[in-house]
């Protein structure tokens, strides 16, 4: 690129004014890759009068290009050695297109929506049976010998449990928020005793977690996240990041 405006040889004049004509040409038909090569060519000639229209077609050609990072510098350039005139104008336009997407670039969460749907049900059986010792064999010479299991010695069931276990989870993200449904439950059921039969519901809570506020809730039964909760409980907690590492939380609710 040149370091200044200036004047060149007639011999430089036609050559470049003949580059500045292909270049032209060759982004009239979409051929910024010639194109960036021509005006390239151009720029390492001595200073002439195409340079100007050189410097500022380069920094177009790369931006058609896709190459935004180097079609800054090639427009910062321009500015640089030629800071007035309608094209400087242009060309502060277009480095103003170029910089305010990227700046707010970093600022927006890129995350596409997405909603997932995962659960499972398990279920076990426990069963067994008491081992119980005859008369017979205690006092035979034989009692201080494992003593042979068959069905005599064998006490009606001692137990029989069926537990079955439901777990479902939804979620749903954007750029925005990060949502949640979580149930979690366990039914045991007690075959020698029904009424000792049990349901233990562990988890039913909705939470909500907001990207652009900063805030945080969930209701329902859950499991604390601390703030000096120490069990499950049925309630609500939320909380408000006011700082990247300030946060203010709140808890209520009573134990299951």
């Amino acid at each position: 690129a040149p370091a200044a405006p200036g004047t060149s040889s007639a011999e430089n004049t036609a050559a470049a004014a003949a580059l500045l004509q292909a270049a032209q040409e060759a982004l009239g038909r979409q051929d910024t890759n010639a194109a960036i090569d021509t005006l390239s060519r151009l720029l390492d000639l001595p200073p002439n009068p195409s340079t100007r229209t050189a410097q500022a077609l380069i920094g177009q050609a790369r931006q058609q290009a896709g190459d935004a990072a180097r079609a800054r510098s090639e427009f910062e350039l321009f500015l640089r050695l030629y800071p007035e005139g309608p094209d400087a104008d242009r060309v502060r336009t277009a480095l103003a297109a170029l910089t305010a997407p990227a700046a707010n670039a970093a600022k927006v969460r890129q995350v596409a929506p997405t909603t997932t749907l995962s659960g499972s049900v398990s279920s076990f059986y426990y069963g067994g049976q008491s081992k119980v010792r005859t008369r017979e064999f205690q006092d035979s010479v034989l009692s201080g010998l494992p003593e042979l299991v068959t069905d005599a010695t064998l006490a009606a069931s001692a137990q029989k449990q069926l537990v079955t276990g439901a777990d479902v989870n939804w979620r749903h993200r954007d750029a925005d928020v990060d949502q949640r449904f979580v149930f979690r439950d366990t039914y045991t059921r007690d075959g020698l005793r029904p009424e000792k039969s049990i349901n233990k519901l562990s988890a039913l809570y909705f939470e909500q977690r907001s990207f652009s506020s900063g805030t945080t809730f969930r209701v329902g039964r859950q499991s604390p996240l601390g703030g000096g909760v120490l069990g499950r409980f049925d309630g609500a907690q939320a909380s408000y990041a006011f700082r990247p590492k300030w946060k203010a939380s709140v808890v209520a609710g009573v134990p299951p």
